[in-house]
């Protein structure tokens, strides 16, 4: 059954529902009911217990991870499969922008400032190796331009999947994408935390939350600062939309939150945990009910071409973390390393406390990379596949 509205031609319709199914090739069906509202029920039980008990063990991108991989399971298998309405998403994408802007802090911004020539050649390094990563999948493999770049793009596997609806992406292969450099990065920071000196541990609980949210202290729920969360969600999102700016409704309100902060206010309240994973949810259930047995047989095509740019792309990250030790000599290789890859910025906080490296460097560096992509990345994929569709290259996203 449909549980989205019939579009009309008002911009505020954008709200309600989805484009035209000619604008966006990977819109999800509509919900079966499959054994009725107690299967619905169901589904939804069993994500949030996999959403949760993944967030136990502390690990990145859990409460979309997990609802994603048991909504995928239950389509593949011909179950039922929940079509998350239009505002659903645009709702989730302006609750995740606000939440991009508790990363800023004076600190980082100080250590911008004060080495902005090392750490933005370190940032357009990284873009510019993503690219060249993106167009390796283009030309090698099938994949349309639009999911190669937001594949690999280092902005987090999240704000990524959640920008490549709007992009008219393959949300599916973005988030397989994504987290597999994940699982890389995990295994890789273990390596360079062993051969430099670090002790590996888990990261202890609240690790990420103190470190991507440098003003916790200031981030309590109050009625003014909550107001303030919930006006830059709504406000900015509206803009975004209303204005047509590519994923607009994560961008704008990211943007707001940052600028509020920037002109010396105290920042938005931080989402309630709840608040913030049902967000999560929302896309792991929506980009979980598009995956078909069509989609499982290509990423099998995919996963050789899928795991060697990302371990290719975690090459040149070191290849910048050597350099940027022969520039900051004050900073360890493994602290550089951190900031170099290109990782979420919550997950890689976390690890950096934890293995007490340098978490300013860190989190200034990708601070600074997080809002290059929002900036850069929205337009690069439309110029790369405006490009690739005049030299007759580009390929339709998958499904």
């Amino acid at each position: 059954m449909k549980i989205f509205k019939t579009r009309r031609e008002s911009w505020g319709a954008q709200f309600w529902t989805r484009p035209p199914a000619a604008a966006v090739a990977t819109a999800a069906p509509p919900m079966r009911a499959g054994g009725g509202l107690l299967a619905v029920l169901w589904l939804l039980l069993l994500a949030v217990l996999a959403g949760g008990l993944l967030a136990h063990f502390h690990l990145p991108g859990a409460w979309l991870m997990g609802p994603l991989v048991v909504a995928a399971l239950s389509a593949i298998r011909g179950k039922t499969r929940i079509d998350v309405p239009w505002l659903g998403y645009r709702a989730a994408q302006a609750i995740i922008g606000v939440a991009l802007s508790f990363s800023v802090s004076v600190s980082s911004i100080s250590v911008i400032r004060a080495n902005w020539l090392p750490v933005s050649a370190l940032v357009a390094g990284m873009l510019i190796f993503t690219v060249f990563n993106a167009w390796l999948l283009i030309r090698f493999s099938a994949l349309d331009p639009a999911t190669a770049l937001l594949g690999t793009l280092p902005g987090g596997a999240g704000e990524m999947t959640a920008m490549s609806e709007s992009l008219h992406a393959d949300t599916r292969l973005v988030a397989v994408m994504q987290y597999t450099r994940v699982v890389l990065i995990v295994f890789t920071v273990t390596l360079v935390a062993h051969f430099f000196g670090n002790p590996v541990s888990l990261p202890a609980p609240g690790a990420a939350a103190a470190v991507a949210q440098p003003n916790a202290a200031l981030h309590h729920w109050t009625l003014a600062a909550g107001a303030m969360s919930i006006l830059c969600a709504v406000v900015g999102a509206t803009i975004g939309i209303a204005l047509r700016v590519p994923a607009g409704a994560l961008i704008v309100p990211a943007f707001l939150g940052v600028a509020w902060q920037m002109l010396g206010h105290a920042p938005p309240a931080h989402w309630p945990e709840a608040v913030l994973a049902l967000a999560y949810i929302t896309f792991g259930l929506g980009i979980g009910a598009r995956f078909e047995p069509s989609v499982v047989a290509r990423l099998r095509t995919l996963a050789g071409p899928i795991v060697g740019t990302s371990a290719l792309l975690l090459a040149g990250s070191a290849a910048m973390a050597w350099w940027l030790v022969r520039v900051l000599p004050q900073e360890s290789m493994f602290s550089a390393y951190l900031a170099a890859t290109p990782g979420g910025i919550d997950s890689v906080a976390a690890v950096a406390t934890d293995l007490k490296a340098d978490a300013t460097l860190v989190l200034a560096v990708h601070f600074l990379r997080l809002m290059s992509v929002l900036v850069v990345g929205p337009p690069l994929v439309r110029a790369l596949s405006g490009r690739l569709h005049r030299a007759g290259l580009r390929r339709a996203p998958v499904g």
